[in-house]
């Protein structure tokens, strides 16, 4: 049976053209990457019905490659790699990052904040497409920079919900030259924080604290991160956020922070209406705006 599995693993999860394989390979690569996964992030990665998406999960568990696991919440159903998947996802390199979770490790508080985030990743995905260049979830985060387990590691630095890698266009204008603007592209790693319940005053003023540190180092005067996407769970969230993170504005560098309500950011996708400050400063831009930035000569970024 083992061999039997090795063998449809090996057929499925080969890079190939072949009908049905890349499928399979984008729900290996979600779980590997995320954990664990639901019905509902299959239907929103390939625009599948509900039928079409267990399908695919129920295909990929009678082979070995998924396990089934009680969610104790709707959907009832959440799925993990099983450790045959994990030999599997690294042997065929179906991602960047694989985290071998386990059921046991299922905490049901964090699932749909843990879920929304699978979707937000493939929303920035389906937004930006080409230039949408690389992804990094918060344990990934936390192993590459030495991280406690705490939101706040000792260093004062806020552990990001996620880093996303875009090319950015940048347009520089000079405002005392009738000179056409000079554009050019470089990559930036932004990060994404995913704000889905109301905290205290203090924890939001230790987050923001926390976060200032994380994007810019003020004693070398080194922008680290440049933007920060902040999607919020209510208006009365987004409104909270705002406030605190303008007690600290000037603390940020030159860092671009964005912010914009979740549930629309992965219905509406680009043109999901969001808020973009740098300092006193802000203008309305569409999520697919993120990504194009226009400054005026002499600013660095």
């Amino acid at each position: 049976m083992l061999k039997e599995m090795d063998t449809r693993g090996l057929f499925l999860l080969r890079e190939s053209r072949r009908v049905g394989s890349e499928t399979y390979r984008g729900i290996v690569e979600l779980v590997s990457r995320f954990g664990f996964i639901s019905i509902e992030e299959v239907m929103y990665r390939f625009d599948f019905p509900a039928q079409k998406a267990l399908d695919r999960l129920k295909y990929l568990t009678r082979v070995g490659l998924l396990e089934r696991f009680e969610s104790f919440t709707i959907p009832q159903s959440f799925y993990c790699l099983s450790p045959l998947g994990i030999q599997m996802a690294e042997a065929h390199r179906v991602s960047d990052e694989i985290h071998a979770f386990r059921p046991s490790q299922y905490f049901g508080l964090n699932q749909r904040h843990d879920r929304m985030l699978v979707r937000i990743y493939l929303a920035l995905r389906k937004i930006f497409g080409v230039n949408f260049k690389g992804w990094m979830g918060e344990r990934t985060i936390r192993q590459n920079g030495n991280f406690s387990a705490s939101p706040i590691d000792p260093a004062g630095l806020r552990i990001l919900d996620g880093l996303f890698q875009l090319e950015i266009e940048k347009e520089r204008i000079d405002p005392h030259e009738a000179t056409a603007p000079i554009v050019t592209k470089d990559l930036w790693w932004c990060g994404l924080e995913l704000e889905l319940t109301l905290k205290s005053a203090a924890r939001y003023r230790k987050q923001f604290s926390g976060l200032a540190a994380t994007v810019y180092d003020a004693l070398g005067k080194t922008q680290k991160v440049p933007l920060v996407l902040f999607l919020y769970g209510t208006d009365a969230i987004g409104r909270t956020l705002r406030k605190y993170w303008s007690e600290q504005q000037d603390r940020y560098g030159q860092c671009l922070f964005v912010f914009g309500p979740a549930d629309r950011f992965l219905k509406e996708r680009g043109t999901t209406p969001l808020v973009r400050c740098l300092g006193p400063d802000t203008r309305d831009i569409l999520a697919a705006e993120m990504n194009r930035v226009k400054l005026k000569m002499g600013v660095s970024q």
